[in-house]
């Protein structure tokens, strides 16, 4: 948070440098929460590296300097840079069904898919950029 809240003049407000705090939070409160029920088979003593990996990936990313989508805008400033698409619209019912069913196990995945949306967003970046041509 002490990063994000001196590059508020200077970074896109498109995109957080570094996993934010509170998606890191969520990731690991949804860890806990989806194995907490031993329903899955596996034990706290078999999760305990699990757990630990988790942790550092998720420490680990909020320093780093990978950039993470904000959910604030495209940042054109044009008259449609912040409508959201129809497709976005349709998929809500399907995302709040989802969570409905099996909340634990679903933000965990979601909590998952945003920490490698940075990681994914940068490697395939910076492929496209050596395949530029000089």
């Amino acid at each position: 948070m002490a990063r994000f809240n001196t590059q508020v003049g200077t970074v896109d407000k498109r995109w957080f440098v570094g996993l934010a705090s509170p998606a890191a939070a969520g990731l690991m409160m949804s860890f806990v929460w989806a194995f907490a029920d031993g329903e899955l088979g596996w034990s706290g003593e078999e999760l305990r590296y699990v757990a630990l990996g988790v942790t550092l990936s998720a420490a680990l990313l909020m320093v780093s300097r990978i950039r993470y989508w904000s959910f604030k805008g495209s940042g054109d400033g044009g008259a449609r840079a912040d409508r959201i698409p129809f497709a976005a619209l349709l998929a809500v019912p399907v995302a709040i069904a989802m969570v409905v069913i099996d909340p634990s196990r679903v933000l965990f995945v979601v909590g998952i898919l945003y920490a490698l949306s940075g990681l994914l967003m940068a490697a395939w970046q910076r492929t496209r950029r050596s395949s530029e041509p000089v």
